[in-house]
């Protein structure tokens, strides 16, 4: 699925209850609500799941304040834009070891 908005993306998920979805690249910075903000909020949403999805935010901002701001909302793994195909790859890893996960 793709969402065009921080709104689009957390109403995807609340109307489609998403409960089996393994990851979710969000971009940082979008107009409107923005990618942090998503993030909180999906978040939220997949309090109850088993295993809430990886959220992996794309953003060119490597400034330690937006960094933790990340962290803090609900963000996983931070991937640098542009993204690199190692740094997919690694991103792929760690997506199959948690869903191999008990």
């Amino acid at each position: 699925m793709i969402a065009s908005s921080g709104e689009e993306a957390v109403q995807l998920v609340q109307q489609n209850n998403l409960h089996n979805l393994d990851a979710i690249l969000m971009d940082i910075y979008m107009p409107g609500m923005g990618g942090i903000e998503a993030s909180r909020r999906i978040r939220t949403i997949a309090e109850s799941w088993k295993i809430p999805p990886l959220i992996i935010g794309c953003t060119a901002d490597t400034s330690e304040e937006t960094l933790i701001e990340c962290r803090n909302n609900g963000i996983t793994v931070q991937a640098h834009k542009p993204l690199q195909k190692k740094q997919l790859q690694e991103l792929h890893k760690q997506l199959l070891v948690r869903k191999n996960m008990p």
